[in-house]
């Protein structure tokens, strides 16, 4: 994301991906986002949990399907 607000990306990406994503963005787009949204997060030690397990799974899920043999 703070690539996207970098004004001299402009001039090494390709003009019509410059008009799509309106790069650069506003440095303030995204300040303050969590504080205001979800206030608490910062303290919240099950989100961590929460997340490490999801990844776990997916690598989990993810090592167990076979392989095509082709």
């Amino acid at each position: 994301i703070n690539l996207l607000q970098d004004p001299e990306l402009s001039r090494h990406v390709p003009h019509w991906l410059v008009r799509v994503l309106g790069i650069p963005w506003r440095e303030d787009l995204f300040t303050g986002w969590v504080e205001r949204h979800m206030p608490n997060l910062h303290q919240a030690q099950w989100f961590g949990v929460v997340l490490f397990t999801a990844l776990a799974a997916s690598l989990f899920i993810s090592a167990r399907k076979r392989m095509d043999q082709s």
